[in-house]
């Protein structure tokens, strides 16, 4: 399993929040992460077959970075609303 402490992609605050499926391309099974995790890591282990899971692809740096905006958008939403009651 891959450690890179790298910083690949901005982390938000609620990047730490939200866990985000990522498939695995050995056994098929959904390994699960933190986005900021995902945002800052080039690969993640899948938990039941050990393999490394490629997280450089364009379309799954895309689909993190997509996750994270609808997730900062919802929690900005959420901040909004709460002020105004």
């Amino acid at each position: 399993m891959a450690r890179t402490v790298k910083q690949v992609m901005a982390v938000d605050e609620a990047d730490w929040l939200i866990d985000a499926p990522i498939p695995c391309p050995t056994c098929g099974t959904e390994a699960v992460a933190k986005i900021a995790i995902l945002k800052t890591r080039t690969s993640i282990g899948c938990r039941y077959c050990g393999s490394a899971i490629d997280l450089t692809d364009p379309s799954t740096r895309a689909f993190i970075d997509e996750l994270s905006r609808v997730v900062a958008s919802l929690f900005s939403g959420f901040d909004e609303a709460a002020k105004r009651h």
